[in-house]
């Protein structure tokens, strides 16, 4: 992970709400992105398994705060417009590559069927990642905003983090 801090938002935060996240971030100088995240049970041929799902809303700056990376190069990963990225731990337990399918259940108990189009690095946690229009096709509906990750500008101190944090926590929306 490549950000400093994230913070949870409400799924029917006020658009006033967003407003002042906005201007909470920009007067600390904080560069942010916004995703859905949600427990799913990721299921494969074989086995299945608990893990989060991440729904960047912008793909491309998603990747300035979590790297994905091919576990054998090293190489860069996108966020794939169709299909899912899944971290290497939960396809070696589900026994998934490249080409496969896996079958995500959420919290509703909802299914939703994936190609997985690339296998990503990651030593903690288990996690899939769908872009918003793999989402949108999957579950039949957009993904709704619930988590910001944010990155403090260089040389912040514990002060400035605090002091974000504290205006953060002041906004009716971030839970």
């Amino acid at each position: 992970f490549l950000y400093d801090l994230s913070f949870q938002v409400k799924d029917d935060m006020d658009p006033a709400d967003v407003t002042a996240i906005d201007t909470a971030l920009a007067d600390a100088g904080a560069k942010a992105t916004s995703l859905r995240t949600e427990s799913v049970t990721a299921e494969g041929a074989s086995a299945s398994e608990d893990c989060a799902l991440m729904v960047p809303l912008d793909p491309e700056e998603f990747t300035s705060f979590i790297a994905l990376r091919d576990p054998a190069t090293g190489a860069a990963l996108s966020v794939p417009e169709s299909g899912a990225v899944v971290t290497e731990k939960l396809a070696e337990m589900l026994d998934l590559s490249p080409g496969d399918e896996i079958t995500l259940t959420d919290g509703e108990n909802r299914q939703a069927t994936v190609a997985v189009v690339a296998i990503a690095e990651n030593y903690l946690s288990h996690f899939v990642v769908l872009s918003p229009d793999a989402y949108r096709a999957a579950f039949s509906e957009d993904a709704a905003v619930n988590q910001y990750i944010v990155n403090l500008p260089d040389g912040a101190d514990d002060a400035a983090k605090d002091a974000l944090a504290e205006s953060l926590t002041a906004i009716g929306g971030v839970s």
